[in-house]
């Protein structure tokens, strides 16, 4: 439907018939959405439609259809081997090594807040330098070549 100008010295019914079209082609369209659900002819592969359900196994890739497969299974081998060396760098680095004699000496540069790590035998602990000291304390006070054994802090 063609709707006319409005001209100078038209009349006024006849440029409320011109806006009264107006108003009623913008009443007939649709309200535009913002929602990708809305949309008509939605990406797809391989003709399944893509939407937040659509699982990889439903879009039927082969890894052979890639033309530079070979660059892609490179690049998953050079990502996951610098994933693993970060990886085993971190857990190294957050291990104290097991063989006490190979740590460097501390001495009298201890800190009550310091943790060291303790074996009991059987397992590790940590510990603070302060609770190693009140421990040893006890230990010496229960020592009876000193007196009265004395009871646990």
């Amino acid at each position: 439907m063609s709707i006319a100008f409005i001209e100078d010295g038209m009349e006024l019914s006849k440029i409320r018939e011109i806006i009264n079209a107006l108003i009623q082609q913008v009443n007939q369209w649709e309200t535009p959405t913002n929602s990708y659900y809305d949309l008509k002819d939605r990406p797809a592969i391989n003709g399944v439609e893509l939407t937040d359900k659509t699982t990889v196994e439903e879009l039927n890739l082969t890894l052979s259809q890639f033309s530079n497969l070979h660059e892609i299974e490179n690049l998953v081998a050079e990502i996951g081997e610098r994933v693993a060396k970060d990886t085993v760098q971190l857990e190294l680095a957050a291990k104290l090594d097991s063989d006490i004699n190979k740590l460097p000496d501390l001495k009298y540069n201890f800190d009550q807040q310091m943790v060291l790590t303790v074996n009991n035998g059987k397992d590790n602990f940590k510990a603070t330098i302060y609770d190693l000291l009140l421990y040893l304390k006890y230990l010496i006070l229960q020592d009876t070549t000193f007196g009265k054994a004395v009871p646990e802090p």
